[in-house]
């Protein structure tokens, strides 16, 4: 995984992210039919991807794990692992904690995401502070555009913060290692940290595309 994107226009693949985000386990069946109407607008179909994208909730708990390779602009490389740790609700509700730690397994960061298919995001750190019991205490951001690891990656994506943006567009269908995917390009009027994000949904299941 290597991080070089441009801070105001930038394009995701959400490859990059399922390595950290675990996005394994869903409640979705698969069909042969387009999951959204096509013959809608392209900011219709948009809305109506991003709405089905969120509602693929886990049905079980699951950890995941991966490693951040930053690359500056001097060409120097910088590693972490990154873990992601899925709780799964018989409620809509669920929980993702992310740990990024160095190469020897220290953790540097640890984040907490409370998700809801219809909620925006919550995000919470762990701060170093504990309580009288010996408790690790939690804040609550209210900023989630954090970065992880010195990269260009922000907590807010690791929600999926962009599938909440007002703007949700199908650009054009594409085939990517052979399988149909929907071009969706989410883009917002006042950019918190960059304006556009596009990513590929496989057609079949409308899930992040592997490629």
């Amino acid at each position: 995984m290597k991080v070089k994107m441009d801070k105001v226009m930038r394009v995701v693949m959400l490859w990059m992210l399922v390595v950290a985000c675990g996005l394994t386990v869903w409640v979705n069946a698969e069909d042969e039919q387009p999951m959204i109407d096509e013959s809608a607008s392209p900011e219709v179909q948009g809305q109506q991807l991003a709405t089905i994208i969120r509602s693929q909730v886990p049905i079980e708990n699951y950890q995941t794990q991966g490693t951040l390779t930053v690359r500056s602009s001097k060409g120097q490389r910088q590693e972490y692992k990154i873990s992601s740790l899925v709780y799964a609700s018989p409620s809509h509700t669920w929980t993702n904690i992310f740990q990024i730690a160095d190469l020897k397994g220290v953790i540097k960061s640890e984040y907490l995401i409370v998700r809801h298919p219809e909620k925006q995001n919550v995000y919470f750190r762990t701060i170093s502070k504990v309580d009288t019991q010996g408790q690790t205490l939690i804040e609550r951001l209210k900023d989630p555009f954090i970065p992880i690891g010195n990269s260009d990656f922000m907590m807010g994506d690791m929600g999926f913060e962009f599938l909440f943006w007002p703007k949700q567009v199908v650009v054009r269908q594409q085939i990517r290692s052979g399988r149909t995917t929907y071009m969706l390009e989410s883009s917002q009027e006042k950019p918190e940290v960059y304006s556009k994000i596009i990513c590929w949904v496989d057609k079949k299941n409308s899930r992040p595309h592997a490629s």
